[in-house]
């Protein structure tokens, strides 16, 4: 019983100071370098949301929460998925004139996904593909232009849901329809576009992308939140 109590008081340290290792690991830098490929963004901690938690603990753990760090324990890159989707959520209302000079234009999303090897969500690439062929509720679908967006929009009269491409699939893509995936939007009314709110994914090369979601309020002056939104992402960007 003794030993027991011995083992458990070992293991309660080793804990304590394994988390405190982390956390004066994560301090060490005022940003988060998260690596794409041959590029890195250095993301200012004051607008990542999910900087503090048991996710990036783990993340940090395995050594796939900051390029900089090489980890504790490599055998948890698997348990922590490092190879798969990984996100830094970020609120940019805390962005202020100390942070690359200033705000985003007002309106832009809380929300915003920073995604390393992004890849749409499974439910999504199902209907899109539904979308794009023309099947059950998209049998009298249509493709349409948006020229301000720069995007085209697939809708049907047999759904709400409005699907979102970046361009029309190429036979490069070996009619693989997600890898034109730009995002969705959901129609209340079937015949006009109020009410819609859209949620957009901004591919930046290397598997990085950018997730966010506009409501009907901000829908309209997506433009101009896309160009500010991507203009600030880039300006984090650096070559490892």
């Amino acid at each position: 019983m003794r030993w027991g109590v011995v083992a458990w008081c070992v293991f309660g340290a080793g804990l304590i100071g394994l988390k405190a290792e982390l956390d004066l690991s994560a301090a060490r830098y005022p940003d988060v370098a998260l690596r794409s490929g041959d590029n890195v963004y250095l993301v200012p901690r004051q607008v990542i949301k999910n900087v503090d938690g048991w996710r990036a603990d783990l993340l940090r753990l395995a050594g796939c929460w900051d390029a900089r760090e090489r980890g504790v324990v490599q055998a948890a890159a698997g348990f922590a998925r490092c190879s798969g989707p990984v996100a830094l959520q970020l609120d940019l209302s805390r962005l202020s004139t100390t942070i690359d000079g200033d705000r985003v234009d007002s309106g832009a999303p809380a929300d915003v996904a920073l995604w390393r090897n992004y890849a749409p969500a499974s439910e999504h690439v199902r209907e899109l593909n539904d979308a794009w062929w023309g099947r059950g509720a998209w049998v009298q679908r249509r493709v349409v232009a948006h020229a301000q967006w720069q995007l085209l929009r697939m809708e049907s009269p047999g759904t709400p849901w409005v699907y979102l491409l970046r361009a029309e699939p190429s036979p490069s893509q070996g009619g693989d329809v997600s890898a034109s995936y730009a995002g969705r939007c959901f129609r209340p009314d079937f015949g006009s576009d109020l009410g819609m709110t859209c949620s957009f994914v901004a591919q930046l090369g290397a598997g990085a992308a950018v997730e966010y979601a506009l409501g009907p309020d901000d829908v309209g002056t997506y433009p101009a939140i896309r160009d500010r939104l991507l203009a600030l992402v880039r300006r984090w960007k650096r070559p490892s």
